[in-house]
């Protein structure tokens, strides 16, 4: 009986040393540095929640630090088409977890309005913090209005129900996507792009490459580490 004690307490002491990743703790060890357009809180790595209206003037995002960005001509002439700054917020419910994803992005020149042949699209694509979730949603505006796709199928909705906001600004546009409506709630990868009808599809101008990983609420299943620069 002593001889068993022994080893029970022997295998629990070694256990004790060991991290099996069973209940341990996912903030243990040191932080890393978090991705681009997110910064730490305690909980980790989170884009900061700031009251932001979608109003086509960019005053309201002075507390946010834009992030520069780097995009790939896929379809020139890309020259006054090219993002070169993107920031990023939630917005929300205070007393919850926030509920809408807020986007503002900078053009090197004013992206179109009304041209028929030219339209600006934001995606956002699931995230690998997210690995069993797929899909990508954008926000596409056109001469003929604002269109949402889901997997490249476009969802119509009643004014009152549409999950989202867009407003051209000066350098380019602000946007919000209610959260509830992505299939990939709390983080994403976000690019976004002016597009160029050729006569026969729509093309890519300039795309955000690669796109930015972004967490803006600290769901459980995310983890703390989900927007760090991996080691």
């Amino acid at each position: 009986m002593m001889a068993i004690r022994i080893m029970i307490g022997a295998i629990a002491s070694m256990l004790a040393a060991c991290d099996l990743g069973i209940g341990s703790d996912p903030a243990s060890g040191p932080p890393y540095p978090c991705q681009p357009g997110n910064v730490r809180t305690a909980a980790g790595c989170f884009v900061p929640h700031v009251g932001i209206s979608i109003d086509g003037t960019t005053a309201d995002w002075s507390t946010v630090e834009p992030v520069t960005v780097a995009a790939q001509c896929l379809a020139p002439p890309c020259e006054g088409r090219t993002p070169v700054a993107i920031r990023f917020a939630a917005g929300g419910r205070l007393d919850f977890d926030p509920t809408v994803i807020l986007v503002e992005v900078a053009f090197d020149g004013a992206p179109p309005q009304s041209d028929p042949t030219q339209r600006v699209a934001l995606a956002l694509a699931a995230s690998p913090a997210r690995p069993a979730i797929g899909g990508v949603d954008r926000v596409i505006v056109a001469s003929d209005g604002v269109h949402y796709e889901k997997n490249g199928f476009e969802i119509t909705t009643p004014v009152f129900v549409k999950p989202y906001s867009f407003a051209f600004t000066p350098a380019g546009f602000e946007a919000a996507v209610q959260d509830d409506w992505l299939p990939h709630q709390g983080a994403a990868l976000v690019s976004a792009t002016i597009e160029r009808f050729d006569g026969a599809t729509w093309l890519p101008v300039a795309p955000i490459a690669p796109p930015l990983p972004v967490c803006w609420t600290s769901y459980e299943s995310l983890g703390p580490r989900a927007c760090e620069v991996p080691p």
